[in-house]
């Protein structure tokens, strides 16, 4: 479950980072911010739902449903549940993170190595407590 809303738009562009970087989603570059507001919609949607309380599963299910549907997404590459076992580890890697905390892993990471595989999983344990 997300703590808050604020980290929304971080997990949309780590799921559209996901996909694109393992094959499963062909986005152009140019639309590839839209493609990050499908999936944050997704999110959101899932989230207002079900009063804030979707798990993980709920949440990687409505985000990729909403990529399918996206006009800025060229193809989906795979079947739900491989696609699922790539998005759900990205959001419980924000799910106990509030925005407060999440900026404050944030400054102890590179800015400039965000989005590699080595800062994602970094930041899951800075997030988790972890040194």
């Amino acid at each position: 479950m997300l703590r808050c809303r604020e980290v929304v738009p971080r997990i949309a562009s780590a799921i559209v980072r996901t996909l694109r970087g393992s094959g499963g989603l062909e986005v152009e570059e140019r639309l590839r911010d839209n493609a990050e507001l499908s999936a944050a919609s997704g999110l959101v949607a899932a989230l207002s739902a079900t009063d804030g309380k979707a798990d993980s599963a709920a949440l990687a299910a409505s985000a990729l449903a909403q990529l399918r549907t996206s006009r800025a997404v060229t193809r989906v590459r795979g079947e739900d549940p491989a696609l699922l076992a790539l998005v759900e580890p990205v959001i419980r890697r924000y799910e106990n993170v509030d925005a407060a905390q999440d900026a404050k892993v944030r400054s102890r990471l590179d800015p400039l190595a965000e989005g590699t595989e080595a800062w994602e999983q970094d930041y899951g344990r800075l997030a988790s407590g972890g040194k």
